[in-house]
């Protein structure tokens, strides 16, 4: 999916979009009411409309 948007190929995709659905990575910040620790090892898959996971940081819920 991601070499689509990187290629432009996906209709309805503007520039400046952050490409990447699927990310692995650690917990450095949670909310009191969150159910997950920081330093847990994490996977996630994103949803499309969202910026992805290629940032330096990504925000999940």
């Amino acid at each position: 999916m991601d070499w689509k948007v990187l290629s432009g190929q996906l209709p309805g995709w503007k520039p400046g979009h952050t490409p990447g659905v699927d990310a692995a990575g650690v917990v450095v910040a949670a909310g009191e009411e969150a159910s997950i620790a920081v330093g847990t090892r994490v996977a996630y898959h994103c949803d499309l409309q969202r910026p992805g996971s290629f940032a330096a940081h990504t925000v999940v819920d």
